[in-house]
């Protein structure tokens, strides 16, 4: 437990020294922050992540061309969840998000100084339930999710007097509708192979991003709405996992007075290869790294180049209804 002290105080430390800093961020990693873990009676999982996401490349569609930027993001992740029974639970994300923006080459003024901003993001809170619950008989799974993305962090951060990009803030300003469904097959007690199909989905809502008065269609901004679909498998041997996924996720466009954004929105397809290590129980460590091996974009964006998440885990049982 002294460990997983030590663990989060230094990332909490680490989040409350950028508070000073100021200018440009992204927002919570909310489908790919979404576990989908099943609710499992009387469980209390708690979860420390730090998320890290390259962002060097730009895509015309679906043809790489020259950078003038690059981004880096990070995020702290406070994850908690809890099983009321077998079949019902309720999990929560607590996000802080920083981002630092690099020119590739000097701008008009001769300069590379980077832009930095960073602070709390949105959280998640979910309800989480087993429709079929695996057992000696059926090897099967179906669990799903409903929940929602509340506000918390700041969307209108600025730079120089300047409003920052919608995409730039730690905040998304929106209140969001989020869901996932997932059906799992065991392979056991033949092999320690886990297999399944994730579907999931964020419909977002809309903010006054320019702070217009009265009734206005330029009051609206949203982020466009998001699903996405992950297949693989999970082997477990001894105390390690090790996961192989594949995960599809199609953005549409933003919307700002009910009219598309451009440079907004397109298709993706990742690799995510990933440990879970449970060798100093009741701790566990987890580790996962993304690849985009395609992408469509619509017009010219940049994109994800890599991502790394790293995390502790620590749970216990209490009793609970079943």
């Amino acid at each position: 437990m002294r460990a997983f002290i030590g663990f989060t105080t230094v990332f909490f430390l680490w989040a409350s020294s950028l508070t000073a800093q100021t200018c440009c961020s992204a927002g919570t990693p909310v489908l790919s922050a979404m576990t989908g873990a099943a609710p499992s009676a009387g469980l209390f999982r708690l979860s420390v992540d730090y998320d890290l996401n390259r962002v060097t490349r730009v895509f015309n569609r679906d043809q790489a061309i020259d950078a003038i930027r690059q981004r880096t993001t990070q995020a702290l992740l406070l994850r908690l969840s809890y099983g009321f029974t077998r079949r019902w639970g309720v999990e929560a994300l607590l996000t802080y998000i920083r981002h630092q923006r690099q020119l590739n080459q000097p701008n008009s003024s001769g300069s590379l100084e980077p832009l930095l901003a960073a602070g709390v993001g949105d959280a998640i809170v979910m309800l989480n339930h087993n429709l079929i619950v695996p057992d000696i008989v059926s090897p099967w799974q179906w669990s799903m999710g409903l929940g929602l993305k509340a506000p918390l962090g700041t969307p209108d951060l600025t730079s120089g007097g300047i409003l920052l990009p919608a995409d730039m803030q730690p905040g998304s300003g929106s209140w969001d509708g989020l869901g996932w469904t997932r059906v799992g097959f065991s392979l056991r007690p033949h092999w320690p192979l886990t297999v399944l199909l994730q579907i999931a989905a964020r419909h977002n809502g809309t903010y006054n991003r320019f702070k217009v008065a009265g009734n206005s269609a330029f009051k609206h901004y949203a982020f466009g709405d998001v699903i996405s679909l992950t297949t693989g498998g999970a082997y477990r041997a001894d105390a390690l996992t090790i996961r192989l996924h594949a995960r599809y996720r199609y953005a549409l466009r933003d919307r700002f007075a009910d009219q598309p954004v451009a440079n907004t929105g397109g298709q993706w397809l990742f690799l995510l290869a990933g440990l879970t290590l449970d060798t100093m129980a009741p701790f566990s460590y987890h580790f996962t790294f993304t690849w985009p091996v395609w992408q469509k974009l619509n017009e010219i964006q940049l994109t994800t180049t890599w991502r790394l998440l790293v995390g502790i885990g620590w749970h216990f049982y209490r009793e609970a209804n079943s």
